[in-house]
């Protein structure tokens, strides 16, 4: 219908004269928050409005992530950060290389399971182990379409 006609009559019609406020939750406009830490993810995603996600971080290695500095830190404060940030990655690298021997220990591999496989499997698991120890600040995204 918007094809043939012109889209401002198409948007009086259904949308402004429909008479009814629940009209308006058909709208949607698409956002992309890229970059921004975890912890502004979901502050995000906590907004009652916000008809998104945060990019997923199952199963996903966090120790080269890096992340997010606020910009309004001062530069003592941004450098206390970043050593407590820096710390916590090496916790998390330390709590994923743990998990992943202990793992490796309970499970051995399958006979009829490849090794590489088997590997990539117990690595992925590994990644799931440590998140909690790994900084808030790290950068993600987070879309709404």
């Amino acid at each position: 219908m918007v094809r043939t006609h012109d889209s401002q009559k198409f948007l009086e019609s259904f949308y402004f004269q429909y008479g009814h406020a629940s009209i308006a939750d058909l709208g949607h406009t698409v956002m992309c928050f890229e970059g921004i830490s975890e912890l502004a993810a979901t502050e995000i995603e906590e907004e009652p409005l916000w008809d998104g996600q945060a990019k997923s971080s199952r199963y996903q290695d966090f120790s080269n992530s890096g992340f997010v500095t606020p910009p309004e830190f001062a530069a003592d404060q941004a450098e206390r950060y970043q050593a407590a940030g820096q710390a916590l990655l090496a916790a998390y690298a330390t709590v994923k290389d743990l998990a992943f021997a202990c793992l490796s220990e309970r499970l051995p591999c399958p006979a009829d399971m490849k090794p590489d496989a088997y590997q990539r499997n117990l690595t992925a698991r590994a990644f799931g182990r440590g998140p909690l120890s790994a900084l808030l600040g790290r950068p993600t995204n987070a879309a709404r379409w």
